[in-house]
């Protein structure tokens, strides 16, 4: 395979951007092609790939290709025996050429490396990954489509990685809502249900009422943001977001398969931004954040629609007969987040906190074990969890739907309304005030809790959040419109 000293020569031609040097070394050392370049295993294809040179990448399969008609395929060692072609190399991390090209979102060199070996749609990489999940991963949309078109076999293995996380729920995770919203919309249901459950139990929906700052109900902005978030257009997100004129990336989130950054919201890159006043990072961030927005709730009107936890008892998506598993399950998960994607990780930190931290607001009446605490919005509906976080859009979306989820309670038999009079969202209960679709005279006959709290006891309880210590005027006022 050639030792450290000989590829050293290529490795720093590649690092300089000599690539004809890189081109003419291999031409005439064709075997070495397969030896890794750098300490990560990346081999000069996957290089070539990564940085998106396609003249390069041509000239070393059409390399490749030859030698792989002097020598035939050697076989891998297992149950089975198959035949890896030289296409096929991994590199420490079990990628392919074909997973950075998905994570790239580079269609040309999806293309390329496919027409030379189809096999690579089915290899995974050390996190149970085929290139489909890699690209939904990154939010790579059109490589989602073109890849999933490429699958002619069974799509399953290619939609849940080794975790039990559906490409779904890591696409819900990412904020890559556009890529979400494609796989519902293009893809068969047998293949990704929208009512799918993770390991943990919980639903992508679930995940979604947990993320305020997707919605613009959760969005904080001053009055200068405010006027651009509303003058900014509608434009499609897909136009966007990964292609086109209005593209934005950034140097610092470039993909880094190894480290696993770049699933990032895209941002203004420095060479776009270093000459122009400081106005117009703002004006793309508040669009950009604007059409994250419309896609979340797009995304939220699917779910709703697929939804019926709110019908089948309060424990969510969770399966209720799991509680101490989901429990040991949960400690293992939020202390050692392993090598899920930065992005993920956050934004599970930020559910998993959430859950946790509600225990301090609990009344002390109920002595109940911590881990009970601990697991209980993971029981709870997508509908409460919308009300509970301030989503003014998720609950309007189920109610929209099924209006007769205004109904649904959840263990401490809170109906949304104590939920939102608890955790101070009076936008959501000046809605549902004024909404047609709720029957607010036959909940007056509902409003006291298991602990015989009414809905103006739960305003009155602190939050746990210090900005909705007080209920407010307005809050009140809305209440005692009710009781």
């Amino acid at each position: 395979m050639g030792s450290v000293a000989a590829m050293t020569r290529p490795y720093r031609a590649a690092m300089e951007g000599k690539l004809g040097e890189v081109k003419i070394f291999y031409q005439k050392y064709p075997e070495r092609l397969q030896a890794p370049l750098t300490v990560n295993g990346d081999t000069a294809i996957h290089i070539a790939v990564f940085i998106k040179d396609m003249k390069l990448l041509k000239s070393l399969l059409q390399i490749l290709k030859s030698q792989s008609e002097e020598s035939p395929p050697f076989p891998i060692l297992g149950d089975k025996e198959e035949e890896e072609s030289l296409f096929e190399v991994k590199n420490l991390h079990g990628q392919t050429a074909l997973h950075l090209a998905a994570a790239n979102g580079n269609l040309e060199a999806l293309n390329l490396l496919l027409c030379k070996d189809e096999k690579l749609l089915n290899i995974r990489n050390d996190r149970g990954e085929t290139p489909l999940f890699v690209a939904a991963s990154y939010g790579k949309t059109e490589a989602v489509k073109y890849l999933y078109r490429r699958i002619k076999e069974d799509k399953k293995p290619h939609v849940e990685r080794k975790d039990k996380t559906s490409i779904l729920h890591v696409a819900i995770l990412g904020e890559y809502f556009e890529t979400a919203v494609e796989l519902l919309n293009s893809v068969n249901w047998d293949d990704v249900s929208p009512d799918a459950v993770d390991a943990n139990g919980t639903t992508g929906f679930q995940l979604l009422a947990n993320m305020p700052s997707a919605f613009k109900s959760g969005y904080r902005m001053g009055k200068f943001k405010t006027l651009l978030y509303y003058c900014l257009p509608n434009v499609d997100y897909a136009e966007n977001y990964d292609k086109g004129k209005l593209q934005v990336t950034s140097g610092r989130n470039e993909v880094d398969l190894e480290s696993g950054s770049g699933r990032e919201d895209h941002e203004p890159s420095n060479e776009q931004t270093e000459n122009r006043p400081s106005v117009f990072p703002t004006i793309q961030m508040v669009w950009n954040d604007k059409k994250k927005h419309n896609k979340a709730l797009e995304l939220a009107k699917i779910l709703a629609k697929a939804d019926l936890s709110w019908k089948h008892g309060n424990t969510g998506g969770a399966p209720s007969h799991r509680t101490d598993e989901w429990n040991e399950i949960y400690d293992i998960f939020s202390k050692d987040p392993g090598d899920e994607e930065e992005k993920q990780e956050k934004n599970l930190e930020k559910i998993h906190t959430t859950f946790k931290d509600e225990k301090v607001n609990v009344e002390k009446e109920d002595e109940t074990p911590p881990t009970t605490f601990r697991s209980r919005f993971l029981y709870e509906t997508p509908f409460i969890a919308a009300g509970r976080n301030g989503i003014l859009e998720i609950v309007k979306a189920v109610l929209d739907v099924y209006p007769q989820a205004i109904e649904h309670v959840n263990k401490q038999n809170e109906n949304i309304f104590h939920v939102v009079a608890k955790y101070r969202s009076a936008k959501i209960l000046d809605y549902l005030l004024s909404s047609s679709n709720v029957p607010v005279s036959r909940q007056r006959n509902k409003l006291n809790t298991e602990n015989g709290d009414s809905i103006l006891h739960g305003a009155a309880y602190l939050s746990a959040s210090s900005s909705r210590d007080r209920p407010g005027e307005a809050l009140l006022c809305s209440i005692l419109t009710m009781v």
